[in-house]
């Protein structure tokens, strides 16, 4: 089991502000190869990218993204419509990427953070 936490385009935050499931299954879709929700401008993919060249290294580029792993057992997706950030449930990293992922949507008027696990926004 992980725990999960999304950095989203802030006009996503406001499409979906009270429709979580909905906002989940959009994921889903994107997920899929379906292209449902808005992307990142390229601006704010720069500004992620240069975000986590902060603690966090990239493994490799996939189909999907760009895969990163931090050094305190986390692991990011960056895709072009959301930045995910997983840890192992129950690990001390669940604090760092929160932290990280509050202070990217706080230090930005693009981004909002999302936790799936409790339906809520930031």
């Amino acid at each position: 089991m992980s725990y999960a936490v999304y950095i989203l385009p802030r006009r996503i935050q406001t499409k979906f502000k009270t429709k979580t499931r909905q906002l989940l299954e959009a994921l889903e879709r994107e997920a899929l190869g379906e292209h449902v929700l808005d992307r990142f401008a390229e601006a704010e993919m720069e500004e992620l990218t240069e975000r986590l060249a902060f603690g966090w290294e990239e493994q490799k580029k996939t189909e999907r993204g760009r895969l990163f792993s931090s050094d305190f057992g986390a692991e990011a997706l960056l895709t072009p419509y959301a930045l995910f950030l997983s840890c192992p449930a129950g690990s001390d990293a669940i604090f760092e990427i929160s932290q990280w992922a509050s202070e990217a949507a706080l230090g930005s008027e693009s981004f909002a953070k999302f936790d799936p696990q409790e339906g809520s926004w930031e």
